[in-house]
């Protein structure tokens, strides 16, 4: 067997100690012709996370090479993957998994690596994936995608990639820091990023298998979020959109779509705050840049300026008044 590393698994976990144990054991289930390395970043887990993965360093040691950090570096905007675990990868692809996620197939490395071997323009290959929803422990298959993906429906469409289905070439992700310098951006919204940059290397693949499971758990980030974080996450997204169609250009349409988009996400964040001169401003922001308004928002603001929530609850408070009546 060839000692060379072929593939680095890298994993970021935090507050991981129920489920840091099925990823790890997912990734040294794969069946592989080639050897492959096990980086796993704690980010200072409170938990008995980091205990379960000394556990596994010490039965493993030429396999797994943990990171452990004293400081949640998460919580001082660092994106750990980029800033410590990429550049401690040695092989020449890089398979990506979240702490909280596992992998069902024992040939989901060795079915991407024998893919991307034989297709060389392919900088990123995924897969397909099911969902298992903490809260009602169910599993739930989500629409297989079935358009081609490139730099345009990656925009069009958003994110419809998992991280723990992903295997790309190492070369790019020193590519990408160094190019993009995604560390000095104020984006911090995953591997979207990453991706639209791939599209740009090479092709966008998706494996007719599902290979992982994603865990949606109970307390994620957009449940807990007020609405100001949540907009302001959208918009985040919306610049670093912005800053790749600048650097790489995209079709009329995607650029159309895109626009539209961000005029109705301000229009939504008014309407959630309730602001009815806000929503007119930005209403009339996206009629002067020659959208449709759309009827939707126009029965959006038409609520919001007549107050449909008190005259609904007259109504009914006059029903309840009614019934008491006859009652009576």
């Amino acid at each position: 067997m060839n000692k060379e590393i072929i593939v680095s698994i890298c994993c970021a976990t935090y507050n991981h100690q129920k489920y840091i144990r099925d990823a790890i054991e997912s990734f040294l289930m794969q069946k592989t012709t080639f050897p492959f390395e096990i980086l796993i970043h704690d980010d200072a887990s409170t938990d008995g996370t980091a205990d379960i993965i000394r556990e596994y360093e010490v039965k493993y040691p030429d396999i797994i090479k943990p990171i452990y950090q004293t400081e949640n570096q998460y919580s001082k905007g660092i994106n750990p993957y980029i800033a410590f675990v990429y550049p401690r990868a040695q092989g020449k692809y890089i398979a990506l998994c979240e702490g909280d996620d596992y992998w069902i197939d024992p040939l989901k490395l060795q079915k991407q690596v024998d893919y991307m071997e034989r297709n060389s323009r392919v900088s990123i290959l995924a897969s397909h994936y099911t969902i298992y929803d903490q809260e009602k422990e169910t599993f739930i298959n989500p629409p297989k995608i079935k358009y081609e993906l490139n730099f345009d429906t990656l925009i069009k469409k958003r994110n419809k990639i998992a991280t723990a289905t992903v295997c790309f070439r190492r070369e790019f992700a020193n590519q990408y820091t160094e190019e993009i310098k995604p560390l000095e951006k104020e984006w911090f919204i995953g591997d979207y990023s990453l991706w639209l940059f791939l599209s740009q290397k090479g092709q966008v693949k998706i494996l007719n298998n599902v290979t992982t499971v994603y865990r949606r758990l109970l307390k994620s980030a957009s449940n807990n979020q007020s609405i100001e974080k949540q907009f302001n996450f959208y918009r985040k997204i919306n610049c670093m959109i912005d800053f790749y169609i600048k650097r790489y250009g995209c079709q009329d349409n995607t650029k159309i779509q895109f626009e539209k988009y961000k005029y109705n996400l301000e229009i939504n964040y008014a309407f959630n705050l309730k602001n009815k001169s806000i929503m007119k401003q930005e209403m009339i922001k996206k009629r002067n840049a020659g959208f449709n308004v759309g009827l939707k928002y126009h029965i959006k603001f038409f609520f919001l300026l007549f107050n449909m929530n008190y005259i609904f609850n007259s109504i009914n408070f006059q029903r309840k008044k009614m019934r008491l009546g006859k009652n009576g």
